[in-house]
């Protein structure tokens, strides 16, 4: 993912819409990854609430790393990084399918 952004950089595109491709190359492949995942503890309505409210944290911060892209290309790999940390820590606490296809970030 980071070889098609330095690419993307290198070509002489913007480096706002080279972060985007990244950070949705790199969701669609956990997406798809760990989609397989099932899991493994119970969930209820206030745990769905709080995974509501963390997508859109990551969301959030996934566009404030594109926006800081064109000043710092270093931004997208420490977003890329944290967030793939994040998605290890959820697998292995057993939470690991909400994060499948269409319950990730």
């Amino acid at each position: 993912v980071l070889a098609h952004f330095d690419a993307e950089i290198l070509r002489g595109n913007d480096p706002k819409t080279a972060a985007n491709a990244a950070m949705v190359r790199v969701a669609a492949w956990v997406e798809a990854s760990i989609g397989e995942l099932t899991t493994e503890r119970s969930v209820d309505s206030a745990l769905v609430q709080e995974i509501s409210r963390e997508r859109e944290r990551w969301i959030q911060l996934g566009m404030e790393c594109a926006e800081a892209s064109s000043r710092d290309l270093a931004s997208v790999d420490r977003f890329l990084g944290n967030y793939l940390r994040m998605v290890r820590r959820v697998a292995s606490e057993g939470y690991g399918g909400l994060l499948g296809r269409g319950n990730g970030p």
